[in-house]
């Protein structure tokens, strides 16, 4: 694929010095048009396309904070993966929902490192706002809960938004718990956010004057 131009090689370093390659799409077409495929698990077309379906109703459905919707969307689309390969394990859904956010082409950064530590994944809307999301895997029925409070905590202690405050953005706090038997809830919560502005060459942040 790289020979004919489907993936070409992305590094800063000399020709001379260079040891491994990145090998990646060339532009946001070939992605767009190969990414599906190369994803689709070696299904029939019909159900390439049906898993394309179900990946943009799940992205839909999380930008319009519809809850009962990304729950049967996301139930959709992990229903296509056996139980043969399924792990029941945290790790095991973000890598999911990655492949579903591929398929929808929805911008995303996984594993994000900011100043207070990693978050699982961060979303930037078409529109601006922004979605953090921390995803937990529960045992049992009664820690839904838990988990929930657990995600919504992780994500404000450790100031996870706090880089990306101050553009008149909304920033989303998504708690995403999915249980042993793949039952998923979803929880969204606003974060508290402020608004940068120019006034008079001073920077105000929500009225009082903070500094030059």
């Amino acid at each position: 694929m790289f020979q004919t131009g489907y993936l070409t090689i992305r590094t800063d370093a000399p020709p001379d010095e260079v040891d491994n390659y990145n090998l990646v799409f060339p532009n946001l077409e070939v992605k767009a048009s190969l990414a599906p495929l190369l994803l689709s698990l070696k299904k029939p077309l019909k159900d390439q396309l049906l898993m394309k379906r179900q990946a943009l109703a799940v992205k839909a459905c999380l930008f319009q904070r519809d809850v009962s919707g990304f729950q049967a969307a996301f139930d959709s689309f992990i229903a296509n993966f056996p139980y043969q390969i399924h792990q029941a394990r945290e790790f095991f859904y973000p890598a999911l929902f990655i492949l579903a956010m591929a398929l929808a082409d929805q911008y995303f950064e996984s594993e994000l490192s900011v100043a207070g530590g990693r978050l699982d994944l961060h979303l930037k809307e078409p529109r601006g706002d922004d979605y953090f999301i921390e995803i937990k895997y529960r045992e049992a029925e009664e820690d839904l809960e838990k988990k929930t409070q657990e995600a919504f905590d992780q994500i404000e202690t450790r100031k996870y938004h706090l880089k990306f405050q101050g553009a008149g953005n909304q920033i989303w706090k998504i708690a995403l718990v999915i249980g042993r038997g793949r039952d998923i809830n979803i929880r969204f919560e606003l974060a508290s956010n402020w608004v940068l502005t120019m006034d008079n060459k001073f920077f105000t942040v929500n009225g009082p004057l903070k500094g030059r």
